[in-house]
């Protein structure tokens, strides 16, 4: 049956190559772990210029970050995981006719308005159901290469990472308070451990530097 998830993944950076179909699977995977179904998130890579703006501009920051979420719906309740062995189904097929935004995606700054520089989705039709937006993400793939080297690991296993933080954040998890930022680090550690699953971690191939 048709999840009703469309993934829209987006970036003008020459330096940086996006898999659309693998960074969606991916997406897609972490959604249907979440329970999430009939929805449409949006994702783009943005420069450094662009993030250190965004993030001046929501969280009165001036320098560059990861990822930032943009997040258009009030949770009541937070999604709970599935359970072990539920959470990594068949590969299904991808939508035929996804096309990326024309120019970038999103990011999480919960309960705010995505910038007006953010190509924005409204709600689609798609039959007899109405598809929510759950919101943007803006990832910044020149910070995500500092903190891969920092930790010792691959772009692309960072970007799996910051591909499930912000999801989380766009479904109602945050750590701003001890309690809520063990509980997000708790769902957050369960979902890398299912996608990191070796010897085809789904995160493996998402993103790439494509030159110096």
């Amino acid at each position: 049956m048709d999840d009703g998830l469309i993934v829209n993944t987006t970036s003008n950076l020459k330096l940086y190559l996006l898999h659309d179909q693998k960074s969606h699977r991916l997406c897609r995977t972490v959604l249907s772990m979440l329970h999430q179904k009939n929805c449409v998130l949006n994702v783009a890579l943005l420069s450094q210029e662009m993030m250190r703006n965004l993030n001046q501009k929501f969280r009165q920051k001036n320098t560059a970050t990861d990822v930032l979420s943009f997040g258009q719906i009030k949770w009541q309740k937070l999604p709970s995981l599935r359970s072990k062995g539920q959470m990594i189904q068949s590969e299904k097929p991808f939508f035929d006719n996804l096309k990326p935004l024309n120019d970038y995606s999103s990011k999480t700054v919960r309960k705010k308005k995505s910038p007006d520089s953010l190509p924005r989705l409204r709600e689609s039709r798609n039959g007899l159901y109405t598809r929510k937006i759950l919101g943007d993400l803006a990832i910044c793939p020149h910070v995500a290469v500092r903190n891969a080297r920092h930790l010792g690991h691959g772009l692309d296993r960072e970007f799996g990472f910051l591909l499930v933080h912000g999801i989380l954040h766009l479904c109602g998890y945050d750590h701003v308070r001890q309690r809520d930022e063990e509980k997000m680090l708790e769902v957050q550690r369960k979902i890398m451990d299912e996608i990191s699953i070796l010897p085809q971690p789904l995160w493996r191939g998402c993103l790439r530097r494509v030159s110096k």
